[in-house]
């Protein structure tokens, strides 16, 4: 691990690329194993989305914890369909 400090000047803890890997690897294996019921409905595409949408949050997340100031927003409009090509309009 190493500590790095952001634009506040405020160190925080900054795991090294294969440790980074390595965590990433196991939590995306967990959520696959959580959401795996739902690919016998034909939504394999749906849950490969949402387990990088909640990889990308879990990052975020982790570093805010760890000290470093950056926003976690909530999406202005829901993601867009894997399988299609344009966004879904309501």
């Amino acid at each position: 691990m190493n500590s790095i400090e952001d634009k506040t000047g405020i160190p925080y803890i900054w795991l090294d690329e294969d440790e980074w890997a390595k965590l990433q690897f196991r939590l995306r294996s967990q959520l696959g194993a959580i959401l795996n019921p739902l690919r016998k409905y034909g939504q394999s595409d749906l849950v490969e989305g949402a387990i990088g949408e909640i990889l990308g949050l879990f990052d975020l997340a982790s570093q805010y914890v760890r000290g470093k100031d950056i926003p976690i927003t909530l999406r202005d409009k829901p993601a867009k369909h894997p399988s299609l090509d344009i966004d879904e309009e309501d």
